[in-house]
């Protein structure tokens, strides 16, 4: 017992010391390429604090091939991380001090979340997600980005005028 905790305050520690590096290097990517740090914050730095879900249900993936029948730990990690962040994360550093973002940034982002949300809720309705509704899912991500870029670049070019 004494390990696994010493273990964890070690991982936590490591946590946010990288928390602490990857956000100093999104910055400066952000500064470099005249990047919005919504911009970044929404396509590399989600992704970047994603990546232990995806390594997980990757290897979660692995095993479902393999016959093993551990898809509820891939739907609860995925499920249950992002009601973490979206309430308890958001809401406890909204506690520490008030949260600022452009209207822009909330009328382009919300509709999203529940596009996305609307879209994994009618992928699972029939209590599985099939190879080709993950492919649907995984487009409409990619065309996010593609729209995120085309905005971003279009906001840009507005602002030389």
């Amino acid at each position: 017992m004494i390990l696994e905790l010493f273990l964890i305050i070690i991982g936590l520690a490591l946590l946010l010391k990288g928390s602490d590096i990857i956000v100093d290097a999104a910055k400066a990517l952000s500064k470099k390429y005249n990047l919005s740090h919504t911009a970044i914050g929404l396509t590399l730095i989600s992704l970047g604090t994603s990546l232990p879900e995806i390594t997980t249900n990757l290897y979660v993936g692995t095993r479902i091939s393999a016959g093993a029948d551990v898809s509820g730990i891939a739907v609860g990690l995925i499920i249950g991380s992002q009601v973490t962040q979206i309430t308890l994360i958001l809401g406890t550093v909204a506690l520490i001090g008030t949260m600022y973002a452009k209207k822009h940034t909330f009328k382009r982002e919300i509709p999203m979340l529940f596009i996305a949300l609307g879209a994994l809720w009618l992928s699972a309705l029939d209590g599985y997600v099939h190879p080709i509704e993950a492919l649907g899912l995984v487009s409409i991500y990619l065309v996010y980005l593609a729209f995120l870029n085309r905005d971003h670049n279009m906001s840009k070019i507005s602002s030389m005028k």
